[in-house]
């Protein structure tokens, strides 16, 4: 899947301080994505949530945060923004973990 097709696939939503601060000083942008388009992109998602805990990055959370960087530069370009974009792709069952009402 392109880029272009990720971006126009699946809803951004915005988080962060963005929602409460007059002046943020960034965009908070996430993309809730399958979990197993998530696993056909960039590997396990348990994988994945393991390295972001221990900080011992692979091949997973490498191609993940070059994904997430690359797009959050376009959106940069394509919103007009002078602000930075945090941009993050979520896996579904991680995003909805611990929410009210999910398992």
């Amino acid at each position: 899947m392109t880029d272009r097709q990720m971006l126009s696939a699946y809803p951004l939503r915005l988080v962060g301080s963005a929602l409460s601060k007059q002046k943020p000083r960034d965009l908070d942008l996430i993309m809730i994505i399958p979990d197993l388009l998530f696993e056909e992109l960039f590997g396990p998602v348990a994988k994945w949530r393991d390295e972001g805990q221990s900080g011992e990055y692979t091949a997973v959370r490498t191609s993940w945060n070059e994904r997430c960087i690359r797009l959050g530069r376009m959106l940069s370009r394509s919103l007009q923004t002078a602000l930075p974009v945090d941009f993050k792709i979520l896996p579904a069952s991680l995003h909805d973990h611990g929410k009210k009402g999910s398992p």
